[in-house]
């Protein structure tokens, strides 16, 4: 339907309309709409109730032929009478010329006045409607003149005749005036003799094609031969049913390396593990396979070398070996200005989704150790040559969530698995020593921490215990801190008496290991609103930082009396979902920031302040093109590893 319009101000085309009565005929404009024959009427309660309140300065019409209704504004008013011939020629609609019919019935006057067109005379044209008032008579020969234009029609551009009209006594000025072009423009076109001219069709011109087609004879379809075995005929090279033997299908076991895809069918070794390189093995696998092992020697049998350590795994023990633990310069500091990615510092070095992340504290060399998903721990050099940058070992055979060089010992490291067990790597003995293992392989290690001036070990698990272990004895002892797994281990550096808990029941707990019994022991209770992924200590040992499924990186005070609201929330996207590992927040050497991976593009890794939880800036590089999950920083060098989920290692450093 129609509905009040408010057109913006123009320039006025007429007196405003004022005290309209009753069934007063007007033109009424609606925006997007010609000008429409219009009566001004009384609204009824269904009008009231459908269009509320009259507006201020606005009159209510009715439509003609559309019985349509409306509030319209004085100014989009116009008198029917003294408008009649501007809005007449604004359309040709079939239901407008209605319109303007109905109107010039009600306003008592003849249509044709109107230029409206009767039924039966609306396929005449203005020239033909004009013929029927011109006689032979009319038309003298030599005063032709030239055809005249015709002035501004009405509505349908079309006249109807009348033939009382011909004396021209009822005709106004206007109305003569036409009547007398029309003869002339009649005379013209009689002068031409338009009717006797006839218009044959042309003939269709027939092309001719310059060549026959040739038809392509058809290619003779080869027959393929049938099939001896549906024929029941024992085919070419076939062995006869009678002499065949029953066969069995063997499966050959494929070479794992540890890369099997299900992880959790592979049974975990029990005690002690030897340290060979996995490039090792591989070599000295293909050269049994080729055949180019030796025979045996004095008598004694073959030479197993496959579980001896070859040429990469001497190689990795003299330079863990040539390595020094000592106090290097601290970082007040940390140059990000001035952190790059090279090309030369990307590499792939463990096969599986990488699940810890650790870097060696000597304070001359850059060593990073990584563990991945099928429990393969590889140790990357950025500095070496790239043939010699990678090697990997096999420990375990499940997932490796921690990793920990000894703090005072360069020459072990620690590791645990989702299988159980925790190892060390000695290379004096050249193997991987259990520390610990659990009675089941279900009892699952997630997360460890150490306290290695006094030789202890933290291990949390899968069902909310951390088990303290003796590095000194073959004593562990259980406490059952959680009820569910705790993802999350970190020692206060200040004070080794404080631990730091983190776990999926939504909390971040401190604890004094000299009263550590039961969760309700705790000495500092911070909750989340979703599961805490990772738990750290900045180098003062002062605050403590969590990462959380519920978007937040939050940092709380270790010696806030309320520890819940000492918190600084910092809001980080941290739905890493199912092929990522969970983002894992760390502080830096000095302390004054936390680093966290980040799912933005272009990849990169946010760096926030510590103390406001404001972003100050994110490390990007042209060679650092995925999501790093984990970061470790070097405790004495500007520099930062992180590790993605294809088991490739992006190093960031200052050195030019």
């Amino acid at each position: 339907g129609l509905f009040f319009s408010s057109m913006p101000a123009k320039k006025e085309l007429h007196s405003a309309v004022r005290a309209l009565p009753m069934d007063h005929l007007v033109w009424a404009k609606v925006k997007g709409h010609p000008a429409w024959p219009a009566q001004v009427a009384h609204p009824t309660s269904a009008d009231s109730q459908r269009f509320g309140r009259a507006p201020k300065g606005a009159v209510f019409v009715r439509f003609l032929v559309t019985d349509e209704c409306a509030f319209i504004a004085e100014r989009d008013l116009f008198e029917y009478a003294e408008h009649k011939a501007k809005f007449c020629r604004k359309s040709q609609a079939k239901l407008f010329l209605t319109a303007v019919e109905q109107a010039e019935l009600k306003a008592g006057a003849p249509s044709r006045s109107t230029g409206a067109v009767s039924q039966t005379d609306a396929a005449e044209t203005p020239i033909k409607s004009a013929a029927k008032s011109v006689t032979k008579n009319n038309v003298k020969k030599g005063e032709v003149s030239p055809v005249e234009t015709l002035p501004d029609l009405d509505v349908s551009g079309q006249i109807e005749s009348d033939t009382s009209s011909d004396d021209g006594a009822d005709l106004n000025d206007f109305e003569k005036e036409r009547e007398q072009i029309m003869q002339r423009n009649m005379q013209v076109l009689q002068s031409l003799a338009i009717d006797e001219i006839k218009f044959e069709p042309a003939s269709p011109v027939r092309r001719v094609s310059s060549a026959p087609k040739r038809r392509r004879s058809p290619e003779p379809v080869e027959q393929r031969p049938k099939s001896a075995r549906i024929a029941g005929k024992v085919a070419a090279g076939q062995m006869p049913s009678s002499l065949r033997e029953e066969t069995k299908l063997v499966m050959l076991p494929a070479p794992t390396l540890g890369r099997e895809k299900d992880v959790w069918q592979r049974e975990r070794p029990l005690g002690d593990v030897p340290l060979v390189a996995q490039a090792d093995k591989e070599e000295a696998e293909e050269k049994e396979a080729e055949g180019q092992q030796g025979g045996p020697a004095d008598g004694e049998g073959e030479i197993d070398s496959v579980g001896r350590p070859g040429p990469r795994t001497k190689a990795f023990t003299q330079l863990l070996q040539g390595l020094r633990c000592g106090p290097g310069p601290a970082l007040t500091e940390f140059p990000y200005a001035r952190m790059r990615c090279k090309e030369q510092h990307v590499a792939k070095v463990v096969p599986e989704r990488i699940f810890s992340v650790a870097c060696h504290p000597a304070p001359d060399t850059s060593l990073v150790a990584v563990g991945d998903k099928c429990g393969n721990v590889g140790f990357y050099q950025p500095d070496a040559p790239p043939d010699r940058s990678v090697t990997v070992f096999a420990p375990h055979v499940r997932p490796v969530p921690a990793l920990l060089f000894h703090a005072q010992d360069p020459h072990k490291v620690y590791s645990c698995s989702y299988e159980g067990v925790a190892r060390m790597m000695d290379i004096g003995a050249e193997k991987f020593v259990e520390v610990y293992a659990t009675e089941s392989e279900e009892e699952m290690m997630a997360s460890m921490a150490a306290d290695f001036a006094n030789d202890t070990l933290y291990l949390g698990m899968k069902s909310g215990e951390v088990i303290v272990k003796d590095l000194r004895t073959a004593k562990a002892v259980s406490h059952a801190l959680h009820d569910k797994k705790v993802s999350g281990l970190a020692v206060n550096p200040c004070n080794a008496n404080m631990i730091a808990t983190s776990a999926l029941d939504r909390s971040l707990c401190l604890w004094d290991v000299r009263k550590l019994k039961a969760a309700k022991d705790a000495v500092s209770v911070g909750l989340f609103e979703a599961s805490v992924s990772s738990v750290a200590f900045d180098p003062s040992g002062t605050r403590v930082v969590g990462t959380s499924m519920d978007d937040t990186v939050r940092l709380f005070d270790v010696k806030a009396s309320d520890f819940q609201k000492s918190v600084v929330r910092i809001r980080h996207n941290n739905q890493t979902g199912r092929w990522l590992t969970n983002f894992k927040a760390i502080f830096d050497p000095s302390g004054k920031h936390v680093v966290v991976g980040s799912l933005q593009q272009p990849r990169g890794i946010d760096v926030f302040d510590a103390k406001t939880g404001k972003q100050t800036c994110r490390l990007t590089g042209d060679f650092f093109q995925s999501v790093a999950s984990l970061l470790a920083f070097h405790p004495t060098m500007p520099l930062l590893a992180g590790g993605n989920s294809s088991g490739r290692v992006s190093v960031f450093s200052a050195k030019k």
